[in-house]
């Protein structure tokens, strides 16, 4: 029996414009309105903080940047509940009332499609124009409050030879978690024609007489569609050449966050370091065709998970253990997947990794071990 995939992927379509993926996963996981995304813990690993698992409605698809987790309403039914798709979208259908062989339901689906889409692309341009305002209205860097949160965790840009010049800082930037402003680090990130997308945010509080990192479920957000996009941290021996420019052969650094890539930059101001804010867009970054390598700069999240799992086992709590386990295997074959994406364009990727007992370089740098 031949299968009309045309017509399955307008019924597919169909659902997604009609049922809030929110609402679908909300049944399951108790959601959070953040800016213009749903957040919570993800469902698929063991989560302790919100932040990673987000929900977005105007696009109709979910992401956890822990554990690489992503995918629309049938994606979801089928990890989540194990369905096949036909199955997940006759119980859609059936929720939302959709009836395909209606030709009113046809001309009904085609005006809602171009509706969300020109919806979803001027909420995708606001906020760009946002995340724009946001960083050009605030503070380079030099004698911020910025400065002293990265110099308190051991970053010294006299070794790094310069100061990051995408690293602002904001007195007044809008928490929607405490619903009032404080003071964030505010960084671009930006695409490979230069073009400025998003603006990355470490909210900080003033705490004992230093500056940290602010106690927050949500400490770190971004501002902007930042898929592909990179924050340029160091661009080492080429000097100011953009990364679009660099010549044949050059091999590029990609850390997951800001403070890791200082850290390995400071360490050998020579690399050329961008950070990709998230592990899930490491792979994503685009990078020019003159790269030849990456070195990917990795974190040691499945001993973490691991050591999570002995203290739980020892104190008796068998289940969390065992998704501490499936978060350690989870967030491990999300890592590769991003070797996997460098790979695929002919890129050689090395990893390099900080010493045993550390999660991350920049916990070595402060002596910071890992709980045994």
């Amino acid at each position: 029996m031949s299968v009309d995939l045309e017509a399955l992927r307008r019924r597919a379509e169909a659902v997604r414009s009609r049922i809030y993926l929110s609402d679908l996963i909300g049944g399951d996981v108790s959601l959070t309105k953040r800016g213009h995304e749903h957040v919570g813990l993800c469902p698929f690993h063991s989560d302790a903080s919100l932040g990673s698992f987000s929900v977005n409605d105007a696009k109709a698809i979910f992401k956890c940047f822990a554990c690489g987790a992503s995918g629309d309403h049938f994606k979801y039914l089928e990890k989540r509940k194990g369905m096949t798709f036909v199955q997940a979208l006759k119980m859609l259908e059936a929720d939302a009332g959709i009836d395909f062989t209606s030709t009113a339901t046809n001309a009904e689906y085609d005006r809602a499609r171009e509706k969300r889409l020109r919806a979803a692309m001027a909420d995708a341009e606001k906020r760009k124009r946002n995340a724009r305002g946001l960083w050009h209205h605030s503070a380079v860097m030099q004698g911020t409050p910025a400065q002293l949160y990265l110099e308190g965790r051991g970053i010294d840009f006299a070794a790094l030879g310069r100061f990051p010049g995408a690293i602002r800082f904001r007195h007044d930037c809008w928490n929607t978690e405490l619903g009032r402003e404080i003071p964030a680090m505010v960084t671009a990130m930006t695409v490979l024609a230069g073009e400025m997308v998003a603006a990355h945010r470490t909210y900080l509080e003033f705490v004992r007489g230093r500056w940290v990192k602010a106690d927050l479920d949500m400490p770190k957000m971004t501002l902007g569609d930042y898929a592909g996009a990179h924050i340029a941290l160091n661009k080492g021996e080429v000097g100011r050449m953009p990364l679009r420019d660099v010549p044949e052969g050059t091999t590029v650094h990609i850390s997951e966050g800001i403070e890791d890539g200082l850290t390995v930059a400071m360490a050998d101001p020579a690399v050329r370091l961008i950070a990709a804010a998230t592990l899930g867009n490491i792979g994503a970054v685009d990078l020019p065709d003159s790269v030849s390598d990456v070195v990917m700069v990795g974190q040691r999240d499945e001993e973490d998970r691991a050591l999570r799992a002995l203290a739980a086992r020892r104190a008796g709590d068998e289940a969390l253990a065992q998704k501490h386990e499936d978060a350690a295997m989870k967030i491990n074959a999300a890592f590769n997947s991003q070797i996997a994406a460098h790979q695929a364009r002919g890129r050689t990727v090395l990893c390099m990794w900080p010493d045993d007992g550390f999660k991350d370089f920049n916990d070595q740098l402060r002596s910071v071990r890992m709980a045994a």
